[in-house]
């Protein structure tokens, strides 16, 4: 997984720096959390992970101390949400250490006691280490959600309150629709989903929301290109499980075979995690094996004898017109170069 070797030191420092404060590990949950599935969610990126030890006792002076800094600064932005002191873009982050940097974003008692459960909840999403929920030493989420509320003030108070299961879906929800229509400016939509998704998932009876493809529907439009059951535009898009959105991104085998090579090129343009999928440099093995999990259309198309003409012939043309799009497509058209670039060195 991708999204796993983003992580990998993390999980070694993790290991060494929490083992002996972890919390009590519960009975390991034999399913995979949602951000552990690189393959089905290649737009899942995060933040460095730090893993730090478990806070010390919030009537300590450190406690003391960072009610001290509250008293000193502004706590809530306009829109009412907690704002912490530093996050892993401040300028003297990484020169801060781990035990430096939970102190840091400890949130006093009071504060916490007077924050509403929307503002409990945008103050989890936010915490800037939130990222160790992924790397427990178990490796099991639920775990590492335990873990992570022994030293993030705003986790430990939202699980304290009776009602967390309904404000976890209600304003979790919430969040990801908004990021339907307004996604966050620093670039960080896609994992923080994926984090509220997990969250839900692990800490509620059922996940309340349900990807549902008609039967019945159009194939393609009007200029023959293939139409996505489900994309980035849909303003739900976020509150979908990745597991579901990748199975109704697989075509139907029946339909591929009748789709000319210039249908599958443009399939594989509009397929929805090209561009981040694509990211970085990629290799030969690496685009196989997306073809083959999940972008059903570059499969068939480096099935065929035609690929390589194919690609000489649509794929360029395509690319030059996806460059004057809009900035989606002007992304696809660059993952696109890359996949030509790899299979038409591979001839």
């Amino acid at each position: 997984m991708r999204y796993t070797v983003a992580i990998f030191m993390a999980v070694i420092l993790s290991v060494l720096t929490v083992a002996c404060n972890a919390s009590p590990k519960t009975e390991k949950d034999s399913s995979h959390s949602e951000m552990e599935r690189i393959t089905e969610d290649p737009d899942v990126s995060t933040n460095e992970s730090t893993a730090p030890v478990t806070s010390e006792d919030p009537g300590s002076s450190d406690s003391q101390s960072v009610t001290e800094e509250t008293k000193e600064r502004e706590v809530f932005s306009e829109e009412g949400y907690y704002i912490y002191p530093i996050t892993d873009k401040s300028p003297n982050w990484k020169n801060l250490s781990v035990k430096e940097r939970v102190r840091r974003l400890r949130i006093d008692e009071e504060t916490l006691k007077s924050m509403t459960d929307e503002q409990l909840v945008h103050a989890v999403v936010d915490y800037p280490l939130i990222v160790d929920i992924y790397v427990s030493p178990s490796g099991n989420l639920h775990d590492g959600i335990q873990m992570v509320s022994d030293y993030c003030d705003a986790l430990k108070e939202l699980l304290s309150r009776d009602n967390y299961n309904e404000t976890l879906k209600i304003y979790g929800l919430q969040i990801l629709r908004t990021y339907g229509t307004s996604p966050r400016e620093d670039g960080t939509t896609d994992f923080s989903a994926g984090v509220i998704r997990d969250l839900i998932q692990k800490l509620c009876d059922e996940y309340p929301v349900k990807l549902s493809i008609p039967e019945e529907r159009e194939l393609f439009s009007s200029d023959g290109h293939y139409l996505y059951p489900v994309t980035k535009e849909d303003p739900e898009w976020y509150t979908f499980l990745t597991a579901e959105i990748h199975e109704a991104l697989l075509i139907n085998e029946d339909i591929l075979e009748q789709m000319t090579d210039e249908q599958l090129v443009y399939a594989i343009l509009d397929y929805p995690y090209l561009s981040t999928s694509l990211s970085g440099e990629i290799s030969s093995d690496y685009l196989k094996r997306l073809a083959e999990v999940n972008l059903s259309a570059l499969k068939e198309l480096m099935n065929r004898e035609s690929c390589q003409e194919a690609l000489e012939n649509y794929g360029l043309k395509a690319i030059e017109e996806y460059e004057v799009g809009d900035s989606r497509k002007q992304e696809a058209a660059n993952a696109m170069r890359k996949v030509i670039a790899l299979l038409l060195d591979g001839q």
